[in-house]
């Protein structure tokens, strides 16, 4: 069941106080907006973290009522109703409001988020629209996502939407590209979904695999798979592709080749062309350096470890400190 305290909030005050946190001087002309407190974001996270989010939703609600120019609220606010949204998936997409009015709610937040330079907003504003794509595929298929609009934009930043299209250009045609954390399904599902990059390989989410049941279902008719089976038996039909943080142990007795950035079920077959390319990820660094621009280097570091051809070539021209440790 989808904790009642969003049902009360989202339906009462709360939904208020987004609209009017968002314009102050058209909703409360009268009123002077409040301090930044620093504190505040921390405290609710905490309170998450205990538990307690009917507290971490009632504090943050009333602070950014009176002081709309804190972004890292705002970021935080963006974050529980992206959890919530995932609750209602897990908790078998029962209860109102439903998935759908909870990301739209997380979407303003982290889009305030953004507008306040909060660089986490970006990434999680494009987790926004991936969760977005899985309610459509969940009540339409796979080929509910084939439309994909060339004047659609994705407020993530362009170092993301590079590693994702590197992630997938590493993979066979056809494939079934595994990712194995949140970083490389966001970059892989936006390149494929968003994008419309190398439509032919299917990036799975496994964590929504796993607990999911509409969503599981979809993939099982996608991909063919019968009963409760699992993504390996879908090996005997189409490549397995592991991003660099994929556990190969997870898939059993497996032979594994090496492509790219990626590992894949038997001999190394021909990729389809394409050029790999850190030109964002190389701007960003010399640019602005973030926590994200490591996360993703991090990405192309691990998947050295395993092809070593890549710290002489591809991340040859990366500036960054980390790369003394490539292939190590």
């Amino acid at each position: 069941m989808v904790p009642g305290f969003f049902r009360r909030h989202v339906y009462g005050g709360l939904a208020i106080v987004l609209a009017t946190a968002m314009l102050p001087g058209l909703v409360r002309p009268a009123m002077a907006q409040g301090a930044v407190d620093p504190n505040v974001a921390p405290r609710a996270a905490a309170l998450e973290r205990a538990g307690d989010w009917t507290g971490a939703t009632e504090m943050l609600g009333r602070y950014l009522a009176t002081a709309p120019g804190d972004g890292r609220a705002w970021f935080q606010f963006g974050r529980m109703y992206l959890l919530a949204a995932r609750q209602w998936h897990v908790q078998g997409h029962e209860g109102d409001p439903d998935g759908a009015l909870y990301l739209d709610l997380a979407a303003i937040a982290f889009d305030k988020a953004i507008e306040l330079q909060i660089d986490s907003g970006r990434v999680y504003r494009g987790t926004v629209e991936m969760e977005r794509g899985v309610l459509r595929m969940e009540q339409g298929g796979w080929s509910a996502l084939a439309a994909v609009d060339p004047r659609r934009t994705t407020p993530v930043p362009g170092f993301v939407l590079e590693l994702g299209a590197n992630l997938v250009a590493s993979c066979p045609s056809n494939a079934i590209l595994v990712p194995g954390n949140q970083l490389e399904s966001l970059a892989a599902w936006l390149a494929s979904v968003e994008l419309g990059f190398r439509r032919d390989v299917f990036p799975l989410l496994p964590e929504r695999f796993q607990d999911d049941s509409l969503y599981r279902r979809q993939v099982a008719v996608t991909l063919e798979l019968a009963g409760s089976a699992g993504v390996t038996a879908a090996a005997t039909e189409r490549t397995l592709c592991l991003t660099p943080f994929a556990d190969s142990s997870r898939f059993g007795g497996e032979e594994w080749s090496v492509t790219q950035l990626a590992l894949v079920t038997g001999a190394a077959p021909a990729l389809p062309a394409h050029v790999l390319s850190i030109t964002q990820l190389q701007q960003s660094h010399q640019q602005r350096p973030t926590a994200w621009t490591e996360a993703v280097t991090a990405v192309y570091l691990q998947a050295a470890r395993r092809n070593v051809l890549l710290c002489g070539g591809l991340l040859s021209y990366l500036k960054d400190p980390a790369i003394t440790t490539c292939g190590r």
